[in-house]
């Protein structure tokens, strides 16, 4: 497995990456349908969920968490997380087994207690998932 991280401070634009289609426009996404959601997500931590009618997450409302905990410190500049973890081609991790390596991953790096999404990915040809403490 290969892991990846990165800081960011535009949480909108990073949660739209781990759920969307990557070549899907902002302006597109009002009017989107299941086959453009290519994240699906496997665990959610510290985070309220909502789902609108056509079964798609709310992103704005998990965004608005993200935000308004960043506002209770604005001196943290980059304030989202992003790690991805690759799998070897033609390995296939269940969804507990990323829960699992999550949330190992969120206890050693000093995250047990912080917000996080998972959202897995089989777009390539090897799944990797990303992780938004």
């Amino acid at each position: 497995m290969i892991g990846k991280a990165s800081l960011g401070s535009y949480a909108k634009g990073l949660i739209e990456y781990c759920y969307y289609d990557k070549h899907v426009s902002a302006k597109m996404r009002q009017r989107l349908d299941e086959q453009d959601v290519r994240g699906e997500l496997v665990y959610i931590q510290n985070l309220g969920i909502k789902m609108h009618v056509d079964g798609k997450l709310d992103l704005e409302y998990l965004i608005n968490q993200f935000t308004s905990n960043h506002m209770q410190n604005t001196n943290l500049k980059k304030f989202m997380w992003h790690q991805s973890f690759s799998f070897a081609p033609g390995e296939k991790p269940g969804n507990e087994t990323i829960a699992e390596i999550s949330t190992e991953f969120a206890r050693d790096f000093g995250f047990e207690q912080n917000q996080m999404l998972v959202f897995k990915h089989e777009d390539t040809a090897n799944v990797h998932f990303h992780v938004r403490p």
